[in-house]
């Protein structure tokens, strides 16, 4: 619990294969269908196995109402980390279920939770225990996830059209490798919070929409100052500086906000029209971040510095243009906190872009 507490997310947890999280649900519900003295007994191993890696105590409670007082506290947290958010709103649900249990017993909730269990309905604390068991595999389901992006992970159908929507009407330079990786990530993590740093024409970002719009929840921010003056702030080079500093930039951000709105993913993005030095004050925490910003020593580096401190454990960092010389700083500083997950190369066979992961 503190570890949860000290990186707002569900660490363990969230690493559980999903199908054995199923088998554990499955085992309380077969348990709990057939009644009898023995259902409780037979629930608590596989419903402690789902509550178990964020827990306050690492010790097996001795019944239900330790089980109970341990979801309880474990309800307290998420709600607190993540507020508004599915995973909160379970959270709630089996705090709504302890109470219903103190309510039909005749006490408070903090009274049940140290009560003497032979005083309880038995089916009362079998039908609780399953419906908290429900809400825990719930938050497991919708919890970030560290699993390795799969390569070969098949795109659902709207994705893969998004993708390709985008690359014919959006500006940019995003490869497909790219932008079906992006969407395979996301897919695949379950970020809540994406973060992409450099939005310019959209190519990129419309991926990880795509498939927050798929999993049905989670947001990207789009920073993107669309602005010369941010632009060239600091050199990168004459020829790429005279190139940002004239480019119609009304005219992108025009054609990348009516792709939003015509593929109906206001709901998935929120666009900050800032630069990201000041837009990074806005976050605690992010799962998933896209840097593609400035491409100067120092803008680079403080993109660097500035956000990938807020990931979290375990989430992905995807980092632009790592050959160029002036990047190369914010590269080393990335690898000192993350390791290397991918690396896309460019036709010239030379590493163009790379995925890490934080430690």
């Amino acid at each position: 619990m503190t570890e949860l507490a000290r990186n707002g997310r569900m660490i363990a947890v969230a690493e559980r294969d999903q199908a054995a999280v199923a088998g554990l649900l499955a085992q309380i519900q077969d348990a709990h269908s057939r009644g009898g003295g023995s259902a409780l007994q037979q629930m608590m191993p596989p419903a402690w196995a789902l509550l178990a890696p964020v827990a306050l105590t690492p010790e097996a409670p001795n019944g239900p109402l330790g089980l109970f007082s341990a979801a309880d506290l474990v309800s307290g947290l998420l709600t607190e980390h993540f507020p508004g958010t599915a995973r909160a709103e379970r959270a709630q649900e089996i705090r709504t279920h302890i109470r219903r249990l103190a309510e039909a017993a005749g006490l408070s909730p903090m009274a049940l939770l140290t009560a003497d269990e032979r005083n309880l309905d038995p089916q009362a604390l079998s039908d609780t225990l399953a419906s908290i068991a429900r809400c825990a595999a719930d938050i497991v389901r919708l919890s970030p996830l560290r699993q390795e992006v799969a390569l070969d992970m098949p795109l659902p159908s709207g994705v893969s059209e998004l993708i390709e929507k985008a690359e014919a009407q959006l500006q940019g330079w995003c490869s497909r490798e790219k932008a079906e990786y992006l969407a395979r990530a996301v897919l695949s993590q379950r970020p809540e919070i994406c973060v992409e740093i450099g939005v310019f024409g959209g190519r990129s970002l419309i991926p990880c929409a795509a498939a927050l719009r798929e999993l049905g929840s989670g947001e990207i921010y789009g920073i993107e100052s669309w602005s010369p003056q941010v632009s060239v702030e600091f050199n990168t080079s004459a020829v790429n500086d005279v190139w940002w500093r004239d480019i119609d930039y009304g005219a992108i951000k025009e054609n990348f906000l009516r792709f939003l709105v015509d593929e109906r993913l206001m709901r998935e993005v929120r666009v900050i029209e800032s630069s990201s030095q000041r837009s990074s004050q806005m976050f605690d925490r992010i799962d998933f971040l896209h840097i593609d910003g400035g491409h100067s020593t120092y803008g680079s580096s403080e993109d660097v510095i500035l956000y990938v401190r807020k990931v979290v454990p375990g989430g992905i960092v995807v980092f632009d243009d790592v050959n160029w010389a002036t990047t190369t700083p914010a590269r080393l500083i990335l690898e000192a906190v993350c390791d290397p997950i991918h690396t896309f190369y460019d036709e010239a066979g030379q590493p163009a872009c790379m995925a890490f992961r934080k430690r």
